[in-house]
């Protein structure tokens, strides 16, 4: 689980008379949170946003091009619409998605096809990076798929 911290300026009241912090733990039925006290006010974020897809690309020659898949889904409750966008991805290279965002997307949809189309930078070089894929509606709920592949250096010869 996911859990976005709120601050209080009265720790205090969460300490009883023997000094051990009391744990006051409730549900809602409705929204399936859960409100932890500790001193600070902490609420369990559902996620309902998981991503798949293998991008560790290999040996890829500079400036080529490479065209692969990954999966968006809800994973959220049944009555859930998923609004989704991909925010984030490596400097380095070319990238490009489609689609770029969706909305709308419920668990009975099942998977989401993105395609996503890579230019490998033009230089020789080992890169990584990520790519993240947001919850529109909760910046706190999101999925970051790993990124790798070198460009391999030739080495050319002239023999006289």
């Amino acid at each position: 689980p996911k859990w976005v911290w709120i601050k209080t300026s009265d720790s205090n009241k969460y300490i009883n008379s023997n000094g051990i912090i009391e744990v006051l733990v409730t549900t809602e039925d409705e929204d399936l949170t859960l409100l932890c006290h500790v001193g600070l006010n902490g609420k369990m974020a559902m996620s309902d946003i998981k991503c798949y897809g293998e991008l560790h690309l290999g040996q890829i020659d500079p400036g080529q091009t490479v065209v692969k898949n990954i999966m968006v889904e809800n994973i959220g409750d049944s009555n859930s619409e998923l609004n989704w966008m991909v925010v984030g991805w490596p400097e380095w290279g070319d990238w490009d998605f489609s689609p770029f965002k969706g909305e709308g997307l419920t668990t009975y949809q099942g998977l989401k096809k993105i395609i996503v189309t890579i230019t490998t930078p033009y230089v020789f070089n080992r890169f990584k990076g990520e790519i993240r894929i947001n919850n529109i509606n909760d910046a706190s709920d999101f999925e970051i798929l790993d990124v790798s592949l070198s460009t391999p250096k030739y080495i050319f010869k002239n023999f006289l």
